[in-house]
């Protein structure tokens, strides 16, 4: 919804999207129900067609901590992704929603996710961060919410996070 408020507040928050919150700060400075402040600084770093792909962030907040995530074809199909940071984040905490009625198990590091079409996900988690699945709202039109797991990851002055998904 665009009305002022809790939903619009959570909606646009980095807690609601696949990235990394820095010390408890978020990435673009928000307010009321449609302005934006400061701006995090995004650049697409390097493109390498069907190899990898890497961009970098630094958040309005943490303009100190640049974040760097590069996505990589892994052999056999699967997919790895690095978050590098140049400082370490005093604070981080990685957010990975997952579309409403997955429902993801955690052992440890590893997420397995069964999947509707048949077939398993599994995610080896970065080992960096201490993972819960915690369940938050999704929004996917007007007037409706649906309830979505989000795999949560926290950890104290982190340099890299690696992910693997196949």
């Amino acid at each position: 919804e665009y009305a002022p408020g809790a939903k619009r507040e959570l909606a646009r928050a980095t807690r609601s999207h696949a990235t990394v919150e820095i010390d408890g700060r978020e990435q673009a400075e928000c307010w009321a129900a449609h302005r934006i402040g400061g701006r995090p600084d995004v650049a697409l770093v390097r493109v390498a067609p069907n190899e990898s792909v890497e961009a970098a962030c630094a958040g309005w907040a943490t303009p100190e901590v640049l974040h760097r995530r590069r996505f990589a074809l892994a052999p056999g199909g699967a997919l790895a992704i690095s978050d590098d940071f140049d400082a370490r984040a005093p604070r981080a905490r990685a957010f990975l929603p997952l579309a409403p009625g997955l429902a993801p198990t955690l052992a440890g590091h590893v997420a397995t996710i069964p999947l509707r079409a048949g077939g398993v996900l599994r995610i080896a988690l970065p080992q960096t961060l201490a993972w819960r699945i915690e369940r938050a709202p999704y929004y996917p039109e007007f007037g409706r919410e649906e309830e979505r797991a989000v795999l949560v990851g926290e950890g104290s002055n982190v340099a890299r996070a690696e992910w693997r998904f196949s």
